[in-house]
Order: C-alpha cells, then sequence, then structure tokens
C-alpha cells in the first residue's frame, strides 16, 4: 500500500494519533482508517513487501477497513502478510454478502513461517454489482505478536 499522506488528527483517551490515508495501487478498493484501525494499527516505515511502507497490526485486533467494489464475473485478491509466528496466526477474510452471490465468510491463513507470503482469496463468482468487505484478523493474545500488511491486489 502507498501512503497518501496525513489528513489530521484525532484526540482520544489514548493521545493524538494521526489520520492517514492509504490507497492501494490497482485503485480497485477503498481503504479506510478509524479509531479502532488506529488503535491496533499503524504505518511501519521498517519493512514492507515488495518497497515500503506496509500497515503493522498489533495485539488481538480485526481491522475492518478495506471495501471492495465488485461488478459480476471472477474476481480475487491478493495481500501478503509477514507475521510474528504467534499462534493462532492471522487471517484474512472476505465477509459473506448473499447480494453479489457471495453466501459465506471466505478465507486465507498464512503458515507458520515468519517471512513474507502472500494470501490469495478467489477465484470468487460475483453475481451482481456491490461491495465486498475485506477483514485483517489478528487472533494472537500474545501481547508480542504482530502482522504486517502489504501489497494487495484485485483482479
Amino acid at each position: 500500500m502507498a501512503d497518501l499522506g496525513t489528513i489530521g488528527t484525532l484526540t482520544t483517551g489514548l493521545g493524538e494519533k494521526a489520520l492517514e490515508m492509504w490507497y492501494v495501487r490497482t485503485m480497485h478498493l477503498l481503504v479506510r482508517a478509524d479509531l479502532e484501525e488506529l488503535v491496533f494499527a499503524r504505518r511501519y516505515d521498517v519493512e514492507g513487501n515488495p518497497a515500503l511502507p506496509s500497515q503493522r497490526q498489533e495485539r488481538f485486533s480485526t481491522l475492518k477497513d478495506i471495501y471492495w467494489p465488485v461488478k459480476a464475473g471472477s474476481r480475487t485478491l491478493k495481500i501478503r502478510v509477514k507475521h510474528s509466528g504467534h499462534t493462532p496466526v492471522p487471517l484474512v477474510r472476505v465477509k459473506a454478502n448473499p447480494e453479489v452471490g457471495i453466501l459465506a465468510d471466505v478465507t486465507a491463513t498464512p503458515s507458520s513461517s515468519t517471512n513474507w507470503q502472500e494470501l490469495t482469496i478467489g477465484p470468487l463468482t460475483i453475481t451482481a454489482t456491490g461491495v465486498l468487505w475485506v477483514w485483517r484478523e489478528l487472533r494472537s493474545r500474545d501481547q508480542q505478536a504482530y502482522a504486517l500488511w502489504d501489497h494487495v491486489e484485485v483482479t
């Protein structure tokens, strides 16, 4: 994901946080940041794949921040992840949306390897124009657990 820059600040009980807008190179996804994501995820300029930056997710959390507009046809989502190795491993989830023909959640999980991995969901058969919600879940309750997310592609 590439950074579009800071768009403002938000003061919470945890202090002031910068609001950042992210976009995906394909421009087929809308990624938003809200209070929940600001608490558990941040821009990470230390590592990325294929390039800096990535997004670092920490703590037991779910990022519900990717809206994927789709048209009828065969669609696939790919996202790269690197994680701390704590179990259970993180996962990416496309939420069910019967209005576009996805009747159940579809998930992908990385192996236990702590190297960068590409997760693929699809091909999905979309029956109508609509939106799919993509969640990224860090499921380990270990305080040292993290996941790095980068390079979302949709076809």
